[in-house]
């Protein structure tokens, strides 16, 4: 946000300020615009024109978004509503599984909303720039990763300890969290895809070291998210 209102500061009578795309220039070419300059005042004097993408519909009354504030609200309100979204599964609307279903993919569905809110009103907000092509981010580097490259051999043998310290790290960790879920106060029941959160966490973390892309590391948070989504719900559970 601090980045935002740096980059999009907060404009003050907005109703007297031109648009940041639109300037006041002279009829004859010569640029003669400062900051001081409000719509009444170029309205007023014939000498000078409008130009820029958002002079189009500009008048004497005409308002300038702002981006920074609007920015705010769309962060408050993602956030409030996928808190809300998320705690819908302890409310006492729908089924059971309706609610479990809007909790899950509560905060999916709370950044679609906002995003699509966004859309609607057309401000210019800051965006995620997404490369055109599926490239590397590298240029000239290729997708699989040569697990030695120009490494002397000795370095073969020494990453083996630091190796091992990560195996441990990333076993521990997702098995601590796995423990911590399956207490008895939550009342699971092991199934068959209690040990597959592990497996798929390696298979990433393998898969990743080949394309050299960062590890999925076993994390609690991420571990829990995995645990709860594997385990099995009572068909009985009360509405």
């Amino acid at each position: 946000m601090i980045e935002i209102n740096h980059n999009q500061p907060v404009r003050l009578h907005t109703v007297e300020t031109l648009p940041l795309n639109c300037t006041c220039i002279k009829s004859d070419g010569a640029v003669n615009w400062t900051e001081t300059k409000t719509i009444s005042k170029c309205f007023q004097d014939k000498a000078y024109n409008f130009i820029g993408s958002q002079c189009d519909s500009l008048s004497t009354k005409a308002y300038v978004p702002d981006v920074f504030f609007f920015s705010i609200l769309l962060f408050a309100s993602t956030f409030m509503l996928a808190y809300t979204l998320k705690n819908f599964k302890f409310s006492r609307f729908l089924s059971m599984g309706i609610r479990s279903r809007v909790s899950d993919f509560g905060v999916v569905l709370a950044i679609f909303i906002n995003v699509f809110f966004d859309y609607l009103m057309g401000l210019d907000t800051p965006k995620l720039s997404v490369p055109k092509n599926f490239a590397t981010t590298k240029p000239g580097r290729g997708w699989i990763i040569n697990p030695f490259g120009k490494n002397p051999p000795y370095i073969w043998f020494a990453a083996i300890l630091p190796a091992l310290l990560a195996t441990i790290l990333i076993f521990m960790d997702q098995q601590i969290t796995a423990v911590i879920i399956n207490r008895k106060e939550n009342k699971l029941k092991k199934g068959c895809g209690y040990h597959l959160d592990l497996l798929i966490v390696t298979i990433c973390i393998v898969i990743n070291s080949i394309l050299g892309l960062p590890w999925f590391v076993a994390a609690t948070v991420l571990s829990i998210n995995h645990v709860i989504a594997l385990k099995l719900e009572s068909e009985t559970a009360a509405p």
